[in-house]
Order: structure tokens, then sequence, then C-alpha cells
């Protein structure tokens, strides 16, 4: 235990789960219809089809996503999580859910032993098991804060409406000047943290950018712009390198998106770094980058 204010910690689902419980208690309808409702959605229509998809979903995917044609298989780099659990092919673990009747069996029975075989899907250690998110019944599961579907492109479309001007040429601001003010500015116990405090938190840990500081549940982080000037970003960093940065002084937004999960991408560090570069921004110590030129310089001719 600790007094308030004393430790951080990042609580990587639970926070969803109030926040999704809240909405919907205020609502009166379930949480991802009214985000529906509020947040832009990109949509793409492919060459020869004629259907327009969504590719953002909050509360699981919807039944006509098709597992070939639209959905991206997670991976994971050799050594970023427990192999063994990654290398489980989902496929035999669905079937390894009971799902026919045995002769003599109840009801009562066959809730336990599908209650056996769920039980070894519970626990932290999940969560960094791609296979698990690969299937089909999880996908489509409503899971708070762990179920998100979305491209990078979508990614941007929502935070796009969160930081763009009032002017309105873009269409309606989701937070008012005055949220967004106190969304950029460290939550307390976020002030002057050390990056050690940090450290020492296995959730905090599964991010990326783990030095970052949080305002009202966006993960921050300090840049210079090419004036000079000093310019808090919002945003988040996903499990296994995805992230995505707004800074609403520039009205820019940067969102990468990877199913090649990895505690320590490089092509994400080299992306990012070159994003950087063109738009003219420093970033801080807490986004790690890599330039392509000092990456090249490395190597042995």
């Amino acid at each position: 235990s600790h007094e308030p204010g004393e430790e951080v910690h990042y609580h990587a689902l639970s926070y969803a789960w109030l926040v999704g419980g809240l909405i919907e208690a205020v609502t009166g309808e379930p949480y991802e219809n009214w985000l529906d409702q509020i947040l832009p959605h990109a949509h793409h229509s492919f060459s020869g089809e004629e259907a327009t998809r969504r590719d953002l979903f909050f509360g699981g995917i919807t039944t006509d996503v098709d597992n070939d044609r639209d959905l991206a298989v997670l991976s994971v780099k050799k050594g970023s999580v427990d192999e063994r659990r990654a290398n489980n092919s989902s496929r035999k673990e669905t079937a390894a859910i009971p799902s026919s009747n045995e002769e003599g069996e109840d009801d009562d029975d066959r809730k336990r032993k599908a209650r056996k075989v769920l039980e070894k899907y519970r626990g932290f250690e999940h969560l960094m098991n791609p296979s698990i998110f690969n299937m089909r019944k999880v996908r489509e599961a409503k899971l708070p804060s762990a179920n998100g579907h979305a491209s990078a492109e979508s990614l941007a479309r929502v935070f796009d409406a969160v930081v763009r001007s009032d002017n309105g040429h873009r269409g309606e601001q989701l937070l008012s000047k005055s949220i967004l003010g106190l969304a950029r500015e460290p939550s307390r116990t976020t002030k002057g943290v050390e990056p050690s405090a940090y450290s020492s938190n296995s959730n905090q840990a599964m991010l990326n950018d783990a030095q970052a500081g949080f305002g009202l549940g966006f993960q921050l982080h300090e840049f210079t712009l090419g004036n000079g000037d000093k310019a808090m970003s919002i945003g988040h960093a996903g499990l296994g390198g995805s992230v995505v940065i707004a800074i609403p002084e520039e009205e820019t937004v940067v969102a990468f998106t990877l199913n090649h999960l990895s505690m320590d991408s490089v092509a994400r560090k080299r992306l990012l770094g070159i994003v950087f570069d063109e738009l003219g921004w420093k970033e801080p110590a807490s986004i790690p980058t890599e330039r392509v030129e000092n990456a090249m310089a490395t190597v042995p001719l």
C-alpha cells in the first residue's frame, strides 16, 4: 500500500470496464453503440467490390467481417512473449472447448467442463498471447480496453476529431477546449515521476513508451515543434507497438498500427523517426525512435 500520489500504476483493462459501465448507465445503451454515434468512422471502397466496409470497431467485430479479407493475423516477435503460448494454434484451442453432448451428461456437467477448459485462458499472461486474439469468438466478444479493431487511418480519424480546431471545416470537435486542456495536463501522480517508478509495474511495461505521463486517460509526450515551441501530445500506445499521437497546435495526428507484435519494434522506431523529421518535431525520450541514417552507418560494408 502507499499514500495517494506516491506511486503510478497503469490499469490496462479495469479502467475501460469502469468507463464503459458509466457510459451505459448514463446513456442507457451499449457503450459501443454510443461510441458509434459520436465517433467518425473510416470506410474503404475496394476495387471490384460493391460494399464499403468499416475498419473501426469498439465492442468486437461484427458478423459480416471476413476473417481472410478484413482481419490481420496477429503474430509475435521471437522472444517478446512466452513463445510456447504464442505458438499454440488457435484452432486447437477452439477445438478444446466441449461442444457436443456425451451420453449421460446433463447441462450442469457440460457447464462444469466448459468452465474448466476456459480456466486456462484466465490471467494477465493471455494478454501477451496473440493466438487468443486471433480466435474468432474472442474478436467478436465485447471486451472493454482489449478488443478494439482499427486501421491506422480510422484511429487517426478518431484523434483528429479530438484535437481539430473549432472552425468546423473538418467537422465538430469531440472535446471542448477546456476538456482538451485538462487532458493535456499530466495528472498529479505522473508529474515529475522518474522512469524507474514505471519500470516496476508489469502492466506499464507492456507499453513501448512506458515513461510517458497520463492525463484523463490519455498518454502524454512533450514535443518540441519546428518553431521551437513546446507542445504536449495526447494519444496512447498499444501492446506490441501500435501507437497514436496527436498535437492540437499542429492539427496533426500520427497513427501507426502493426500486427507483428514486438516490445521493441525497429520498424516502429524508424518510421516514427522519419515522420517526426518530416514534420519538424523533436520527440522526447519517452518515445523511442531510431534514425535510419544512424542505423545504416553501423552496417559493415
